[in-house]
This record gives C-alpha cells, structure tokens and sequence, in this order.
C-alpha cells in the first residue's frame, strides 16, 4: 500500500471527510502530507493548510479541465456521497477497497448513492498482516 500512496499526486475529497481529517490531524497530523488537496463542497470552510483548494461545481468540469491536465494519479480519499457522483458520472477508473476487521455501528452506506449497477474488473488483491485486505477494481465504461 506505501507504494500506491507514493504514486497520489493529487487528492479530491467532500467537506465531511476533510473536516474529520482536519480534527485528527490534531492528534495525528496532516495524513495527506503537502500533496494537492482539493475539497469539494459549496460550504465556507477553514482552509487548515497551503495545498488545499476547494471546489464548488460540475465535477465533470473538475475532472477535465482541473485534474486531467496537471495530475496523473488523483485519488477520492473517501466520501460516500462523493464517491458514488463519481462513479456515477463515470468519472472513475479503479476502486479500492479496504475491508477492515472492525465491523462499524451506524455509518453511511458507501455505496448507497450511486443509483445503478456498475460491472467492475478485478484487478489486484492484497492481504495484510493485521487482517486488512485491499481490493481493486477496474471500473467498466
């Protein structure tokens, strides 16, 4: 997993997930390093650090005319709702999933808000130690 963080050169997150980073980032510190950090939301938020940007609007126009022309590799660090715009939108190439062994109370269905079926393709699978299994998925256009 060390390698694939290596290769984020670029991370897109909603208002929720960024503002539970920013309050671990008290105890824990900043977990997205200096990369370009860009948050979608139509909400007037603290801007914690200098790589973050917020975004309000189309995300078909983010994704083409802000990420596809600087960044190679941008990763929707979590967000249920977010997540499933974009892959609704068809505006995702993998998933990763992370099965963790903690089974959670009341949470957000991830997958909840995207509205169809999505066919995806295996394409990795990686167990770790601790019990974690990471899962990903080619998204089918």
């Amino acid at each position: 997993m060390v390698y694939f963080l290596g290769t984020i050169d670029c991370y897109v997150m909603g208002s929720r997930t960024y503002e539970h980073a920013i309050n671990l980032s008290k105890a824990y510190g900043w977990p997205y390093g200096d990369i370009p950090t860009i948050v979608v939301t139509h909400r007037n938020l603290p801007i914690e650090r200098p790589n973050i940007e917020f975004f309000a609007g189309d995300l078909e126009i983010l994704v083409n005319a802000q990420l596809k022309p600087k960044y190679k590799n941008v990763w929707l660090a979590g967000g249920a709702i977010l997540a499933g715009e974009f892959i609704r939108l068809k505006l995702a190439d993998e998933i990763r999933l992370s099965i963790v062994p903690i089974i959670l109370g009341n949470v957000l269905l991830f997958f909840d808000h995207v509205g169809q079926e999505q066919e995806m393709h295996l394409l990795d699978v990686t167990a770790y130690k601790n019990g974690m299994v990471e899962l990903c998925y080619e998204i089918k256009k």
